[in-house]
């Protein structure tokens, strides 16, 4: 009988232990999915100044633009310096993809701006950066999705960590979806 019950015991901890480790594998894969979206982020980030750059010559007058999308990228990186909190970062993030898809309507207006190789090489960059941070938001959203539920399952629910918070997915909103509508022609 007291095997048994310590067989039990044994059981019971080696499956805690289990689940617990489950819980600081999907930590980690959430902080490494997010650390790949903060280095896309970045990487457009770069990429602002060097647009607004070759912009400037077509169109000074559309100086507010410019502008804004300046402005945005530098709230950008004063949040993500400071604030690493998934729904500030997101709706910050937002501002600069609708300032950055201003900034390439712009070549609708000037023809020898659409035309400029330089304009083009970049337009070309920051949609592939702009699917890389569609691809590591979706990496980093199902992170999440196992991350909360495995936290709110049962048994699951029992063995989670102590500091176990719900965790939020890093969601563009609607209106960024189509917001950068690059035309590569």
């Amino acid at each position: 009988m007291e095997w048994l019950l310590l067989g039990a015991v044994g059981l019971v901890l080696v499956l805690w232990a289990a689940t617990y480790n489950r819980f600081v594998r999907l930590r980690s894969a959430m902080r490494s999915s997010w650390s790949g979206i903060d280095v896309e982020l970045a990487r457009r980030a770069d990429l602002i100044p060097n647009l607004v750059e070759t912009v400037k010559g077509y169109a000074e007058h559309e100086r507010e633009t410019l502008e804004r999308a300046v402005e945005a990228r530098r709230s950008a990186e004063q949040v993500r310096q400071q604030d690493d909190e998934t729904e500030t970062r997101a709706a910050v993030e937002g501002e600069v993809s609708r300032a950055l898809a201003s900034v390439s309507a712009l070549s609708e207006s000037y023809p020898q701006l659409k035309a400029d190789g330089r304009f083009a090489d970049l337009q070309r960059e920051l949609a592939t950066t702009e699917d890389r941070i569609a691809a590591s938001r979706r990496l980093f959203n199902s992170n999440v999705k196992q991350w909360n539920r495995l936290g709110q399952s049962i048994p699951t629910r029992f063995a989670r960590p102590r500091d176990w918070q719900r965790a939020s997915y890093f969601e563009a909103e609607p209106s960024d979806r189509a917001a950068l509508d690059i035309d590569l022609s």
